[in-house]
């Protein structure tokens, strides 16, 4: 039997583990390099949204890069998985990697914007001006390199005025303008080690609770001091302000594969799953990782859909 169908007869019974043993066995014996990038791509896809692996969803996109170089979309995907765990290193070498190959200015303009928001973010802070100033020159009239120049550029009193204005005109909003402003008062807030950074942060995230800058960014805000309880009890309280279902349990899902992922922490991310699974009793990646996660600890494991 094609391994194809014998993957769908697999998801019908939600044998998720034998599913990603199909996968490999036919990423091995793959007659062409077409077969082989089909099983490994399904592969990192099982491992990214069902079993949140995610480390091991980005190397398997990495792996499809390596033996096709043209398939930027896969280089982009692991970039996304690193830019959504916070590891900006990743991130950064990741951008460098395709702007050595493309030839769209404006695209090479929005990529050099985001390497600039990501050194910022690093506290590298001349290699963002380098970046902005090299987005700025292949696109002007970039706004958000222009934006972020600036806010450099800035002495430190009209910084201060800068990152008061935009946290004043994103607050209270709802949605993506609102959820950049902030996002970007909260690097000005970083550079200047001005306490608001948090505050910021978490506004951010009201107007966009997916906003994966701000999800990581506060993610590292607690890491960098230690207080990996506080930021337990953070991701259990905003999980508990959303009043959608479904989109709680996507949050508590995402932030459970921070845990597992960056912090490398299970039990916290089963207590999210948790959440993630009574929110949405639909959410396969929720229950399928959350019964892992107990049947590793040695708990009598929920039932997957």
């Amino acid at each position: 039997m094609d391994w194809r169908a014998r993957m769908a007869e697999l998801s019908e019974l939600g044998s998720y583990r034998s599913i990603d043993e199909l996968l490999i066995q036919a990423a091995s014996e793959a007659d062409s390099d077409e077969d082989k990038l089909e099983a490994i791509l399904a592969r990192a896809e099982l491992l990214e949204d069902t079993f949140l692996r995610r480390v091991e969803a980005a190397n398997l996109f990495l792996q499809i890069l390596d033996i096709d170089p043209s398939r930027t979309d896969a280089l982009r995907r692991s970039r996304f998985i690193h830019r959504s765990l916070g590891m900006l290193p990743q991130v950064a070498q990741s951008l460098e990697r395709e702007l050595g190959v493309t030839d769209e200015p404006v695209l090479a303009a929005d990529m050099l914007n985001e390497l600039g928001d990501v050194m910022q973010e690093l506290g590298e802070y001349d290699r963002a001006r380098a970046s902005y100033a090299n987005a700025l020159n292949l696109q002007p009239a970039n706004e958000a390199a222009q934006g972020s120049m600036d806010d450099l550029e800035a002495n430190e009193v009209e910084a201060q005025e800068r990152m008061m204005t935009l946290a004043q005109e994103g607050a209270g909003g709802d949605g993506f303008a609102a959820m950049s402003q902030l996002v970007r008062a909260a690097r000005i807030a970083k550079r200047l080690g001005d306490a608001g950074l948090r505050a910021f942060l978490e506004a951010a995230l009201r107007a966009v609770p997916t906003a994966v800058e701000a999800n990581a960014m506060i993610d590292s805000w607690f890491a960098s001091a230690g207080d990996f309880d506080g930021l337990r009890d953070f991701h259990h309280r905003f999980a508990d302000s959303l009043t959608d279902p479904a989109e709680k349990s996507r949050w508590a899902t995402n932030a459970a594969a921070r845990w597992l992922n960056r912090f490398q922490d299970p039990d916290i991310a089963a207590s999210l799953l948790a959440v993630a699974a009574e929110a949405d009793p639909n959410n396969v990646a929720s229950q399928v990782a959350l019964a892992l996660q107990e049947e590793l600890a040695g708990e009598e494991p929920v039932a997957s859909p």
